[in-house]
């Protein structure tokens, strides 16, 4: 189940999509494992929002274009983050 705040976020993006961008959402549903919320919206599926428990909004990282520093920082930020852990064992596996 959402939290309040992941329903008033909710909220706001649908209506941005919707009533301002007319785009479609194709998906909305509770990643077990995060808790976090996950929106797919878009004409071609290509619009993803990630909502925290708290409310939130993650956007998509690009672990690629960042430093080692960078990514280290950030996952040291970001524990919860298992593509940034992952993105940084890969860059370790190679150094």
């Amino acid at each position: 189940m959402p939290t309040d705040m992941q329903l008033k976020c909710l909220y706001r993006i649908g209506y941005q999509l919707t009533y301002v961008m007319f785009q479609p959402i194709h998906l909305i549903c509770i990643d077990d494992r995060t808790q976090n919320l996950f929106i797919l919206a878009g004409n071609n599926e290509q619009l993803e929002f990630e909502v925290t428990p708290q409310g939130t909004v993650m956007s998509k990282i690009d672990y690629v274009t960042m430093s080692d520093q960078q990514l280290r920082q950030y996952f040291l930020e970001h524990r919860h983050d298992e593509a940034a852990f992952k993105a940084y064992l890969d860059r370790r596996a190679i150094a």
